[in-house]
């Protein structure tokens, strides 16, 4: 019976020391980022390890408040904790600390209230600020944008979504030198950099960049089963050999990247929870030629907005600013004009989604 009892004890605290070795924020959360302002709720989540009592109790306390997280238990070991913060005008920096009765405190530090983006897509998205005109005075320049902070994704997919990236390539960042000039096709995203400088420079507040792309993909990749489904669009896997070359085909790991929704599930999935204000979008040829196009990016755009909404408790705007580059018209013969095969289908999905990118 003293045995029985004695193991019990060793399990409990095994358990217990388990727990607290997984408490913690979610991957996308980090010292230095930034959160959506006023009149938005920003979320914060995280996970906790499930105890012989169930989930256990997290608070998260935040400029001077405190709040009880939402406990929803994914499986039998784990437990995803959910806060909506009160709305915050502030620009900061501030610090926000989970705690755990069973298994102390964590916290994030230089926190700034400003708006968030998301930056995605196909083609040149990926293209690096190191590869531009100019990169050396442009990454430079860099430093005089300590209220910019920078995120990215890595490359990813999955057959299946999933509620936290497998992987970060960029962890929050402060805009830097080294933060905006990484590695060529690492980070930092070109568009998105110039494009959240540009608004910095308007608003003189902080702006988050959450740079989640992948050069050579299709808008099929980056869609939901729901978004394919409004244009009768299969869940087939789409040749890689147009976009990729053998050599990076050979070394990818998980499902192609140009397989329906694996994009989505991957890189866009995990991310629905975060209140946004926006996001951007680069236009790629690898859709080029594909007369369904007029469908499926125009759905696509209404999914996200659907889904971020709903999925960020109501938080992001149902109708959020989602901003893209138009790729030109590819394979023009020198000399002529008139759209071809690629350029009417941008043109035909340019006419469906502008009139509610107006809102």
């Amino acid at each position: 019976m003293a045995v029985a009892l004695h193991v019990l004890v060793l399990l409990l605290l095994w358990t217990q020391a388990m727990a607290a070795n997984t408490f913690r924020f979610a991957n996308m959360f980090g010292d230095h980022m930034v959160l959506q302002r006023a009149p938005r709720s920003a979320n914060i989540w995280g996970y906790v390890g499930v105890t012989s009592g169930g989930c256990d109790q997290i608070s998260v306390v935040f400029n001077g408040r405190t709040a009880t997280a939402k406990l929803i238990q994914d499986n039998s070991t784990m437990c995803r904790w959910v806060v909506s913060l009160p709305p915050t005008s502030a620009i900061g920096p501030f610090n926000i600390t989970a705690i755990s009765k069973i298994s102390g405190s964590i916290s994030l530090s230089d926190v700034l209230f400003g708006d968030v983006y998301i930056c995605s897509g196909q083609s040149n998205m990926q293209f690096t600020v190191s590869e531009v005109f100019n990169a050396s005075e442009e990454i430079a320049m860099a430093a005089n944008y300590p209220h910019i902070r920078l995120f990215t994704a890595s490359l990813q997919s999955s057959s299946t979504p999933v509620l936290e990236l497998l992987q970060v390539e960029q962890q929050w960042s402060v805009a830097s030198p080294a933060s905006v000039g990484g590695p060529d096709w690492g980070y930092f995203s070109a568009t998105c950099w110039f494009f959240g400088r540009n608004l910095y420079d308007q608003l003189q507040y902080p702006i988050g960049l959450i740079d989640t792309d992948w050069g050579g993909t299709r808008v099929e990749a980056w869609s939901s089963p729901d978004a394919l489904a409004k244009c009768n669009a299969s869940l087939i896997r789409i040749c890689l050999c147009l976009c990729f070359s053998e050599s990076f085909i050979s070394k990818m790991e998980g499902p192609d990247p140009n397989t329906a929704t694996v994009l989505w599930n991957a890189m866009i999935y995990p991310f629905l929870n975060v209140t946004i204000f926006g996001a951007i979008w680069y236009q790629g040829e690898a859709n080029a030629g594909y007369t369904n196009y007029n469908c499926t990016f125009p759905a696509m755009i209404d999914d996200w907005r659907a889904k971020w909404y709903t999925s960020s408790y109501e938080n992001t705007d149902p109708m959020f600013p989602f901003g893209f580059v138009q790729v030109s018209d590819t394979n023009v013969v020198l000399g002529t004009r008139g759209w071809t095969r690629w350029g009417l289908v941008e043109r035909n999905s340019l006419i469906q989604v502008e009139e509610p990118l107006l809102n």
